[in-house]
């Protein structure tokens, strides 16, 4: 498996990216996912955050019956207090 995850913030703002891998292989079938996202943040106030990403996920398998892909968007706000 592999996990990267990287971040900056800058004033109010975070980006940040991640990537993902993982295979596997069970009674002669290989499956493999990779991920992929990348998202913000933007800080209004004392824990008030605007939120948005995006993910995508690829999963592939030798059996074709079980391969798929996914994209996902998020937008949203994280209230703290």
């Amino acid at each position: 498996r592999i996990y990267e995850f990287t971040a900056y913030g800058f004033g109010p703002y975070t980006v940040g990216t991640g990537y993902g891998y993982g295979s596997q292989k069970t009674a002669g079938v290989k499956d493999e996912v990779s991920t992929f996202e990348i998202g913000g943040t933007y800080e209004m106030g004392p824990g008030v955050n605007l939120m948005a990403g995006y993910y995508y996920i690829d999963f592939d398998s030798d059996d074709a019956d079980l391969r798929n892909e996914a994209n996902s968007f998020m937008i949203g706000t994280a209230l703290s207090f």
